[in-house]
């Protein structure tokens, strides 16, 4: 069950015990270090009153001062910027004026929370490693580009198309989608475009099941769901990850059985019929006549055939009481048509006619529709590979 991922009961004990395990086992990993320079990761980019656009951090690691050059990524690339302010939450206390919610200070030691305010905090991605910057900026930025590029990329190959919030999120459902045997094609931060829409229609014209669109946690566009339903492309848009991955497995599953189905509905199924004495409508032109499915299923466009591997014509119509029917099952009395006989010559009273089938439809039923077939039309099926190979060659 998983009652308490909503109810949240026992991750307070949760923590507590991962907690105590990285205390005892990681401890030279989790060790901090006040006199280097900082090192943290941008949980989100907010707008703030009077400050406009700031990041929210984690300080894991060092310590970053007011007037730090730091090093960030962005949606064009690595940069390179200057805090202008660190901000802190003011004490509960002091809270009561909303036009001052924080409180500058000179510089933050880890690990701690703090407010950033600098140039190009607009453009920057969450979750990106935020890196304070001394000399020259080359081995930070490059640190910064590889992080990056080893979470959003795109393959040479086809695969879905998943676009997330924040790096964190991106990089976790890619190992989510890695691990559940999902390619993916573009792994990107921000809303789907229209042309990544476009992209994923022109891998469904080669994968169906492929060519689907993700997009987590992001407010998708107008435009891009309008060009998705155009493209007639499936867009899963989701607030919890776990959702993108049960949604897309059901929605392959309804596929691949919509997929079976058609297929199967496409075969020439196993069908042995007796002509009902005394129920002769037309003799020609169409010849309409009664018949009493013996084994198996009718439906027009079949082929039928006599025992001798005689060609009979194709069924034309078949009908219960004046009502068209697609098919017709065992034991079922219906009237069919057909051009091509003469009643009284060609067929006659009492005869029993057999589908015609082909190469395709004894491999579908000898393999993957095996099941679908009772004991006796399997028989039947056996008979009618006897009969129509007269006349197919098969």
């Amino acid at each position: 069950s998983m009652d308490w991922v909503k109810s949240g009961e026992g991750l307070p004990e949760l923590l507590v015990f991962l907690s105590g395990l990285a205390q005892k086992f990681l401890q030279n990993k989790i060790e901090l270090h006040e006199n280097t320079t900082g090192k943290a990761s941008i949980l989100e980019v907010r707008e703030e009153t009077g400050l406009g656009k700031t990041l929210d951090v984690i300080l894991y690691d060092g310590v970053i001062r007011e007037g730090d050059r730091i090093a960030f990524a962005t949606f064009s690339g690595p940069v390179v910027s200057k805090v202008k302010a660190l901000l802190k939450p003011k004490p509960l206390n002091d809270m009561r004026d909303p036009k001052q919610k924080f409180l500058p200070v000179e510089s933050v030691i880890a690990a701690s929370g703090v407010k950033i305010s600098c140039e190009h905090a607009d453009e920057a991605i969450a979750g990106s490693s935020l890196i304070v910057v001394e000399g020259d900026d080359a081995d930070e930025l490059k640190e910064i580009s590889e992080e990056v590029k080893e979470i959003v990329h795109e393959s040479e190959e086809d695969g879905v198309i998943v676009k997330a919030d924040t790096l964190g999120s991106l990089e976790a459902i890619v190992k989510l989608f890695t691990a559940e045997g999902i390619p993916v094609k573009v792994a990107g931060i921000g809303n789907p475009s229209i042309s990544e829409v476009i992209k994923a229609a022109s891998i469904k014209a080669k994968n169906p099941l492929l060519g689907v669109v993700f997009a987590f946690h992001l407010s998708v566009p107008q435009e891009a769901k309008a060009k998705a339903e155009e493209e007639d492309v499936k867009l899963f848009d989701e607030k919890i990850i776990y959702n993108l991955i049960e949604g897309y497995k059901q929605w392959k599953q309804e596929m691949l059985d919509k997929e079976k189905k058609e297929a199967f509905s496409n075969l020439n199924y196993p069908c042995k019929i007796l002509l009902i004495p005394g129920m002769c409508f037309r003799a020609s032109n169409p010849a309409i006549f009664g018949v009493e499915v013996l084994e198996g299923k009718i439906k027009p466009g079949i082929k039928l055939v006599k025992e001798d591997g005689t060609e009979v014509g194709t069924v034309k119509n078949v009908q219960d009481k004046k009502e068209t029917l697609q098919e017709a099952k065992k034991g079922m009395q219906i009237a069919i048509s057909m051009n091509e006989p003469f009643y009284g010559r060609q067929i006659k009273e009492k005869d029993e006619l057999y589908s015609v089938l082909y190469k395709n439809d004894f491999k579908a039923f000898e393999g993957k529709y095996s099941q679908s077939l009772n004991e006796d039309e399997k028989e039947l099926l056996k008979k009618i590979k006897a009969i129509t190979g007269k006349t197919t060659g098969f």
